[in-house]
C-alpha cells in the first residue's frame, strides 16, 4: 500500500474510450428539473452546474488533462495479486501459489464541492442513455392525457417496461399496449410534445450511477449497466471476443508524479464505495473507490504524456 498526498500527484479520471465527444457527468433529469442531477454522457471538455465532467475520453492528452480529480487531498494506492494454492501432491509437503489475478485499489480523498462523486455512486442516471433502453425517436404526448402515439412499432415494448422522456414524470410505465403505434401511460403527460423516448425494462436507472463506465451499442456509448462480462465490452466488433478488440469497460485512472514524467496507470477500473467524512474543522471531504484486476502499466514518456492504448480482450 502506498499513499501519497494531493501535493504529490495529480489523479486524472478517463473512460476506456477513444472516440471524440465523449465524457460522463451530470446533467439536469431529463424528468423534471427540480429533481437532482443525473449521470449522463455529455460532451467532452465541457463545463458548467448542469455537466460537470467525471471523466473524458482518452482521445488524446488534452481530453485527459481535463479529467483531472480537483481540490485532491490523498491518494491510497494498494498493489496486490491474487494467489490460489496448488498442492501439496502425494509425496510432498511443500505448496505451489499459482498467481490468478492482480488486485488494485486506488482510494481517492477530495474536499467535497458537489454532488459529482455522489451521483457517480449511487445514481440515479438518464434513463435516455442508458445500456439496455430501446428508443423511438419520435413519441407524441398531450398534456394531462396518459397516451403516448406516433410509435413506429410496440411488438417489442411490453407491459410494465419504465418509460423515459422529457414529456412523462419519473417512474411512469407502460399500463396497455393501445395498437402498433400507441401505448397508454400509468402517469399522465406534464406536456404536449414530440420528443425521443427510451424504454427499459428495469429500473435499474434509478438507483445506480455510472459505475462501470460506458458501454457501447453500435457507435453509441450508454452508461453502462455492469451486467456485461467486462471482456465482452466492445464497441461495434462483427466478433466480440477477438484477442485484440478493444474493450471499454470501466475506467482508466492516470495516477502522475508532480515531476509529470512518471505515470502508473490503472486500468479497467470500477467504482466499488463512496464515503463521505465532515472532519473536526468543518471540511467536508469525500472519498471515492475504484478497483481493478487488469495488469497496470507504469509510463515514464514525455511530459503530459499517458497511455491511451486501450485494453484488448486478450489481456482481460
Amino acid at each position: 500500500m502506498t499513499y501519497f498526498l494531493g501535493r504529490d500527484v495529480d489523479v486524472y479520471v478517463t473512460l476506456e474510450a477513444t472516440t471524440a465527444s465523449t465524457a460522463v457527468g451530470l446533467e439536469a433529469d431529463p424528468q423534471g428539473a427540480a429533481l437532482l442531477p443525473v449521470c449522463a454522457m455529455v460532451t467532452s471538455g465541457a463545463t458548467g452546474p448542469d455537466t460537470n465532467i467525471f471523466a473524458n475520453t482518452m482521445q488524446n492528452d488534452s481530453t485527459v488533462l481535463a479529467s483531472r480529480v480537483h481540490d485532491l487531498t490523498g491518494v491510497d494506492l494498494s498493489i496486490s495479486t491474487s494467489d490460489e494454492e496448488v498442492g501439496p501432491f502425494m509425496g510432498q509437503v511443500s505448496m505451489q501459489n499459482v498467481e490468478l489475478r492482480k488486485d488494485m485499489t486506488v482510494t481517492l480523498t477530495h474536499k467535497k464541492s458537489d454532488e459529482l462523486w455522489d451521483a457517480m455512486y449511487n445514481g440515479p442516471s438518464n434513463g435516455l442513455e442508458f445500456e439496455g433502453r430501446e428508443t423511438d425517436a419520435s413519441a407524441a404526448t398531450t398534456a394531462t392525457a396518459r397516451t403516448m402515439s406516433s410509435l413506429t412499432d410496440t411488438s417489442d415494448y411490453r407491459v410494465g417496461m419504465f418509460v423515459v422522456s422529457t414529456s412523462v414524470p419519473r417512474g411512469t410505465i407502460i399500463a396497455e399496449i393501445v395498437d402498433a403505434n400507441s401505448i397508454t401511460l400509468s402517469k399522465a403527460a406534464t406536456a404536449t410534445a414530440t420528443n425521443p423516448v427510451a424504454f427499459l425494462d428495469l429500473p435499474t436507472f434509478l438507483h445506480q450511477g455510472a459505475r462501470f463506465g460506458v458501454m457501447y451499442t453500435g457507435s453509441t456509448p450508454l452508461i453502462s449497466m455492469g451486467r456485461t462480462n467486462p471482456k465482452s465490452a466492445v464497441s461495434g466488433a462483427t466478433y466480440a471476443l477477438h484477442p485484440s478488440n478493444p474493450v471499454n469497460y470501466g475506467y482508466r485512472v492516470h495516477v502522475r508524479m508532480k515531476d509529470t514524467a512518471e505515470v502508473y496507470t490503472v486500468r479497467n477500473a470500477a467504482i466499488t464505495g463512496h464515503t463521505v467524512a465532515l472532519n473536526a474543522d468543518g471540511v467536508t471531504e469525500e472519498t471515492l473507490e475504484l478497483k481493478s484486476t487488469v495488469l497496470p502499466t507504469l509510463y515514464t514518456g514525455g511530459t503530459n504524456t499517458f497511455d491511451t492504448t486501450m485494453t484488448t480482450v486478450g489481456e482481460m
